[in-house]
């Protein structure tokens, strides 16, 4: 008898054709079916999880505030430029703002909307191209010092991107908090350098200098920050 010529079963009637176990037209065990239910349940499961934590975290990114020049200085401080209405409620809400200081122009309205946001505000302003005194500074590291309360504090001046009064202040800020020459200059970017004048470079280093020396220890009088003294803000 030939391959050809063999003869098929048919199913009697009420029972299922004799295929094999393994294969597209198979009978899969009870249990086997089960679990694969299972699994594929949970990859849907997964599937949709990551697809929610994904927009959620896509939301978060394109709500914080892109005004112009913004830039953060160190975990706890940003600086950048003038901000509008919506720049100053949108870092209260996403950044978590809590202070803002202005070294441009004073401002009536940034007075009332940081007064509405219960932010603690200081308006400490500069001529062009010009560094903070001693008393200046000293007076926003206390400014921070009060008023941050564990949130973020925001410099800015009234330039178009920042500025170099704005970015000064911040690069003085960091040194009277501790860290050192070296560290401020690093974090500084080709930007940053290219907005401050000679003469703001200059003061940077010239209070570097002066906090390098011990409290209480003999200073060079003619150091304009000969005063000087760490703040931790």
């Amino acid at each position: 008898m030939t391959p050809s010529s063999r003869r098929v079963k048919l199913a009697q009637p009420g029972q299922r054709p004799a295929t094999p176990a393994i294969g597209g037209r198979g009978w899969l065990p009870r249990h086997t079916r089960i679990i694969r239910v299972i699994v594929v349940l949970a990859a849907v499961i997964v599937l949709l999880g990551a697809k929610i934590l994904l927009a959620s975290v896509s939301g978060r990114t394109t709500s914080s505030p892109r005004h112009p020049g913004l830039a953060i200085v160190s975990p706890g401080l940003l600086s950048g430029s003038k901000p509008s209405d919506v720049d100053l409620h949108s870092m209260a809400e996403r950044w978590n703002v809590r202070a803002v200081a202005n070294v441009g122009q004073p401002s009536i309205e940034e007075r009332a909307v940081t007064a509405g946001l219960q932010q603690g505000y200081l308006e400490s302003p500069l001529a062009a191209r010009q560094a903070p005194t001693w008393p200046q500074l000293e007076n926003l590291g206390r400014f921070l010092q009060l008023q941050r309360g564990g949130g973020i504090a925001y410099i800015h001046d009234d330039g178009e991107a920042g500025g170099g009064r704005a970015v000064v202040t911040a690069q003085m800020l960091l040194l009277l908090s501790g860290t050192s020459l070296p560290e401020v200059l690093r974090k500084m970017t080709a930007e940053d350098y290219r907005s401050l004048s000679n003469e703001q470079l200059i003061r940077v280093r010239d209070l570097a200098t002066a906090l390098e020396y011990p409290d209480g220890a003999p200073r060079d009088s003619s150091n304009v920050f000969s005063e000087a003294h760490r703040i931790e803000w």
